[in-house]
């Protein structure tokens, strides 16, 4: 041994001495990557009715909402009017809801001054208490408002930023859905909606929804029509449309050719070089009338009777009226062979017997 206090380091430990130093570098080099509770701090579409129907499944979740304002109201006791404002809004579908707040003195309070009764209006909000007790409501406190003259809001913005992620991945399905998410979810300044409406055209071109595609950015020109990028646009994507139409159509008369069902009159008054002249009495034979075979006709097949139940049949008669005998069988005539002549009759007859002389 040496003198060193832990005696010889074998190699294996040695090696997993250094294996440790290395992996330790390599962790304070690589930049920290969050896991699932990143995804959870991210914003999550939802609507009024489904915060306020389970509101215990939404606490502490930011969320982006849309409703239609109503009017200013006090804030619950239990949150105090010093510190809150609170202010009742509808969803879409009609339900009212009055458990909206804003802190007092920021921007969002001194926002609802100008509000007016059915301004639609996208929130911002988090769910921090549940009305599970009687008596109780539920308490949203709004973070965000933007309204129909407002700018893209930072949701609004992680969304098209998903959608153009989607494009560069030819995702075109998906770019189109995440833009309509923001395009249906409030109203926008006619520039904002023209831009929008546009993204919403490319997505339908890279799909190859030519006609789709081509609507969209109508209505980008309706919503701004000084927008040159979308007359550009639908400018050639008009001419992609007629190049298409003008291929179709030559391909139909390149198929119709070739099956002889719509020739031109000039390839119809044209004769083939192997086609031979018309017989001379080709008028008298085509003003004759061709004799015409008769058709042969198979026989009526014969009526089968069909037995009646407790009918009895009546014996064959025959045509004055009496009972017609059926013939008898003949009985056969046998023939019985000649029989063979015996050996006796075949021997010729013994001679006569003399007599002796006396």
């Amino acid at each position: 041994m040496n003198g060193s206090r832990f005696g010889r380091l074998r190699p294996s430990a040695l090696a997993l001495a250094v294996g440790f130093a290395a992996a330790s570098v390599v962790s304070l080099a690589r930049p920290a990557v969050a896991g699932w509770w990143d995804e959870a701090g991210k914003t999550r579409e939802a609507t009024l009715d489904e915060v306020a129907s389970s509101p215990e499944l939404w606490r502490d979740v930011p969320v982006s909402i849309v409703v239609r304002f109503g009017r200013t109201l006090d804030a619950p006791p239990a949150l105090g009017a010093a510190e809150w404002t609170a202010f009742s809004a509808s969803s879409r579908a009609g339900n009212p809801f009055t458990g909206l707040v804003v802190r007092r003195g920021s921007a969002e309070a001194a926002r609802l001054g100008t509000l007016r009764d059915g301004d639609e209006l996208r929130l911002r909000a988090v769910v921090r208490g549940g009305g599970t007790t009687p008596g109780s409501r539920t308490i949203v406190e709004v973070v965000a408002i933007s309204g129909a003259a407002d700018a893209l809001s930072t949701d609004e913005l992680a969304l098209l930023r998903r959608a153009d992620d989607m494009m560069t991945k030819d995702n075109g399905g998906a770019a189109e859905r995440l833009v309509r998410t923001v395009l249906d979810a409030r109203e926008f300044a006619p520039p904002i909606r023209a831009e929008l409406w546009r993204r919403v055209a490319r997505a339908e071109r890279a799909q190859k929804k030519l006609d789709a595609a081509a609507a969209s950015f109508r209505n980008a020109l309706a919503a701004a029509p000084d927008d040159t990028t979308s007359a550009r646009e639908l400018a050639d994507l008009r001419d992609v449309l007629a190049s298409a139409a003008a291929r179709a159509a030559k391909s139909a008369d390149t198929t119709a050719s070739a099956t002889g069902g719509g020739s031109s009159p000039s390839q119809s008054s044209s004769k083939s070089p192997l086609q031979s002249p018309p017989p001379a009495d080709a008028s008298a034979r085509t003003s004759r009338p061709f004799p015409v075979a008769p058709v042969a006709t198979a026989p009526a097949p014969a009526a089968i009777p069909v037995p009646i139940a407790g009918a009895r049949l009546a014996p064959p008669r025959d045509r004055d009226g009496t009972p017609a005998v059926p013939p008898q069988p003949k009985s056969p005539v046998v023939v019985l062979p000649t029989p063979a002549p015996q050996v006796d009759e075949l021997l010729p007859p013994p001679a006569p017997k003399l007599a002796a002389p006396k």
